[in-house]
C-alpha cells in the first residue's frame, strides 16, 4: 500500500484540487483509492459529490471516526466512483480541536 499525502498550512495552494485529481486519476488507472478529506470546508468530499448535510446528520465524517472507539472505519467509507471512496469531512469547526 502506498500513501500519498497532501498538506500545507496555506490556504489556497491547490491541495484540494490536486488531491482530487491524483485520487481521480489513480482510480482511472485501476488503482484502488482512499481519500480522506480532514479539510473543515469539505471541498474535497463536495468536489466527489458527497452530500456533506446528510453525511453529517448520519454522522459519518473523519471527526467521528476519530471518536469512535471500536475503530472500525468500513462503515465511514463511501464509494463515490469505481475504485475510488472517501472517508467524508466533518463541517464542525469545533472539531478541528480533535486534530
Amino acid at each position: 500500500m502506498k500513501t500519498i499525502v497532501l498538506a500545507n498550512h496555506k490556504g489556497g495552494c491547490a491541495k484540494t484540487t490536486t488531491a482530487l485529481n491524483v485520487a481521480v486519476t489513480l482510480a482511472n488507472t485501476g488503482a484502488r483509492v482512499l481519500a480522506v478529506d480532514l479539510d473543515f470546508q469539505g471541498n474535497l468530499s463536495a468536489s466527489l459529490g458527497v452530500d456533506l448535510q446528510e453525511i453529517e446528520e448520519n454522522r459519518r465524517t473523519t471527526h467521528r471516526l476519530m471518536l469512535d472507539e471500536r475503530g472500525d472505519f468500513s462503515s465511514y467509507l463511501l464509494n463515490v466512483r469505481p475504485r475510488l471512496d472517501i472517508l467524508p469531512a466533518c463541517l464542525d469547526s469545533d472539531a478541528e480541536a480533535l486534530l
